[in-house]
């Protein structure tokens, strides 16, 4: 029994120092991977002037993602038009409040309304030029701008999402026949930056429509909050016990989308479900009044 134990023995070494072998030339290639990376892109910026998505103006430097795709970053005076709105927001409807009033338990927005979700965080309000941000990431080919303003949104509102401990991040779909129609898909694209930014789980079908429903953009508010009744479903088979869900679009007006999304995500276990959008509006009406404030 002696000798079989320590015969044992230098075999077990062997595997150790394999395994630890094993561990360095991994390191190793992965340290030579992203130099290669890295000179890669340097190149990239000789032969591909950097330039802002969202104004076209040349810039000096772009952005590598955690995924290590080449993205511009917004110029800084994009950047700066974006977020100087400091206002409080809302945390019920992402709508700004006065400074004296409290966040936590709705506003004039949203005080009659009873949605599934918990809260909303925006990057600020659909006018000037986060509106025109908002209609550029419906176009075509615009996934690097909607890339750029979830990070503005994140770097603004990181505090908040990392107290939210999200478990799972969720864009809001469109009608499978909308996605052949369409191949931009800005809640998509918002929703997984944000899910690398949180470094948690990103699931672009778990949540799906059932129906085609008119845009909610060509409706009114009442037509708004009937439109995509009962409109999303959770895949069958799925469990969201425990989870902590973070539901992604791009504007939010009325809440009807959210609230609906949420709706399907919580009958499915969710715990809780929080929203991110880029841009929260109030209507023509409302917007003029609160700019007037």
């Amino acid at each position: 029994m002696f000798v079989q134990q320590n015969a044992a023995l230098p075999h077990n070494g062997i595997v150790h120092k394999y395994k630890s072998l094993e561990a360095i030339m991994f390191s190793s290639l992965k340290k030579m991977a992203a130099c290669a990376t890295s000179f890669f892109y340097a190149g990239m910026e000789l032969v591909y002037p950097a330039s802002c998505p969202l104004c076209g103006e040349e810039k000096e430097e772009k952005t590598i993602t955690q995924t290590n795709k080449l993205r511009p970053t917004l110029c800084d005076d994009c950047t700066k038009q974006l977020t100087r709105d400091t206002r409080k927001q809302c945390l019920r409807c992402g709508a700004p409040v006065g400074p004296h009033l409290s966040r936590e338990n709705g506003c004039t927005h949203c005080q009659k309304d009873n949605f599934r979700f918990k809260t909303v965080h925006a990057l600020g309000l659909y006018d000037e030029l986060l509106r025109d941000a908002c209609l550029q990431i419906k176009q075509p080919n615009r996934e690097p701008l909607a890339a750029s303003l979830a990070e503005i949104l994140w770097q603004q509102r990181k505090t908040e999402f990392e107290s939210l401990n999200i478990n799972l991040v969720v864009p809001v779909p469109h009608h499978w026949w909308d996605r052949l129609l369409q191949t931009s898909h800005a809640s998509h694209s918002i929703a997984q930056s944000l899910s690398a930014q949180l470094q948690v789980h990103f699931s672009s079908h778990l949540l799906y429509k059932t129906k085609r429903t008119p845009k909610q953009s060509q409706l009114v508010p009442t037509q708004r909050r009937t439109n995509l009744r009962g409109a999303f479903k959770i895949h069958s088979g799925k469990k969201l016990s425990g989870c902590t869900v973070l539901l992604v679009d791009d504007v939010l007006t009325t809440g009807a989308t959210a609230h609906e999304g949420a709706k399907a995500l919580k009958q499915a276990g969710a715990t809780e479900v929080h929203v991110a959008v880029i841009a929260r509006g109030l209507g023509q009406q409302t917007a003029m009044k609160n700019a007037i404030l």
